[in-house]
């Protein structure tokens, strides 16, 4: 975990509106590998173990499966979608279903963090590339706090979910949903956005 996500990640346990702090065992160059998160209001305490944030409730934090294997195709389009070799930097979360492919997208994105909600993927070790991985988010809410991100990804969106990307993207930043449904459709018709694109594949919007 990139130490300074700890400005970004919002405490699921109160609505304070600050960031974690790191409280570290083990350090790998800017990255924490053992430690833990700890919310200066409400004293919630996440666990960080083998680089990986653990955002659920610390006594049953879940053991992640890991994410799905890169898919490389994927990821080149998911960057494309973004605009990242236009727009490098900043926070770029991709949800559950496209957590594999984060080393391939954060690789297309020098100078970018990537936040990637699942475990290391299978047989990957945390090592230096810009990704950060959180498991146990709530299954309708992002982590993160308002106006910190420079893009999300979507590929199991629901209309909550939606809503809670919205509210963490940043001036200029996008959203990308792969596959929206036409109460997703609604929703970010709905938000404070600017569709840029829109067709049975994907649904590309852009904060102003």
């Amino acid at each position: 975990m990139f130490i300074e996500l700890t400005e970004i990640l919002a405490c699921p346990a109160c609505d304070a509106g600050a960031g974690m702090v790191a409280f570290v065992d083990r350090l790998d160059g800017r990255r924490v590998v053992e430690g833990y998160l700890g919310c200066p209001f409400c004293e919630e305490r996440r666990p960080v173990h083998g680089g990986v944030v653990h955002i659920s409730d610390a006594s049953d934090a879940p053991v992640s499966a890991g994410a799905a294997p890169p898919d490389q195709e994927l990821a080149i389009y998911a960057a494309a979608l973004l605009g990242l070799h236009e727009r490098p930097g900043g926070y770029v979360l991709l949800d559950e279903g496209l957590a594999g492919a984060a080393r391939q997208v954060a690789d297309l994105a020098a100078g970018t963090e990537i936040v990637a909600l699942a475990g290391l993927p299978r047989g990957a070790s945390e090592g230096a590339a810009a990704v950060s991985y959180v498991v146990g988010a709530a299954q309708d809410s992002l982590p993160v706090l308002p106006g910190k991100l420079r893009g999300v990804v979507l590929r199991a969106a629901t209309v909550p979910r939606v809503k809670s990307a919205v509210r963490a993207l940043g001036f200029d930043g996008r959203l990308v949903v792969f596959r929206p449904d036409p109460a997703v459709r609604k929703a970010v018709d709905a938000a404070s956005l600017r569709l840029l694109a829109a067709d049975e594949r994907a649904l590309v919007a852009v904060r102003e």
